[in-house]
């Protein structure tokens, strides 16, 4: 396949999750100026709605094995599929004209939601770690840190993330094992 041909087809096997944040993010512009409090709206929801993307499009490829055979690897056709998300997410985010600091924010949800997905290959479990991060981040985070200094710690944990997210998919033998529990 050549460039384009790929790119449209992952954003074909991406599915309907992209069209959901989309909504969403019509939603949000629409809905924001009319309430008090639609900025912090906008800023805790779109991230949220990323992520939880993320977690459907990392857990929708069901054949690992299939994968292994494959010159392209795992790791690389869901980077793929995760950079059409981010770059919907970049088009939101622009449209919406939030804070910087929501960008670390949804690195942080989405590396949770990719790192949990592949670990599980459950999209409910990956969408309850992410609620719980994205609570921790609210709870604890934004109690902590004012918002000029969370992008620092909120980088480096999906940093880390997406790190063990990439060394997960590499492991082969890990992945088929996971396949047949």
């Amino acid at each position: 396949m050549d460039g384009w041909l790929l790119w449209w087809y992952d954003t074909r096997r991406c599915g309907r999750q992209l069209c959901v944040l989309l909504a969403v993010t019509a939603a949000l512009w629409f809905t924001a100026p009319l309430v008090y409090w639609g900025s912090w709206l906008t800023a805790a929801l779109v991230p949220l709605a990323a992520a939880l993307c993320a977690a459907a499009i990392v857990a929708r490829e069901p054949l690992a094995e299939l994968h292994l055979s494959l010159p392209t690897s795992l790791a690389r056709t869901l980077g793929r599929r995760l950079i059409l998300l981010t770059g919907l997410l970049l088009a939101a985010t622009t449209l919406l004209a939030v804070r910087d600091y929501v960008w670390a924010t949804a690195a942080l949800l989405i590396a949770t939601a990719a790192y949990t997905a592949v670990a599980t290959r459950s999209v409910s479990t990956a969408s309850t770690a992410v609620f719980g991060v994205w609570l921790g981040k609210l709870l604890v985070v934004d109690r902590m840190l004012p918002g000029g200094l969370q992008p620092v710690p909120l980088l480096v944990a999906a940093a880390g993330l997406i790190l063990l997210t990439v060394l997960r998919l590499r492991d082969g033998e890990a992945l088929i094992h996971q396949e047949g529990e």
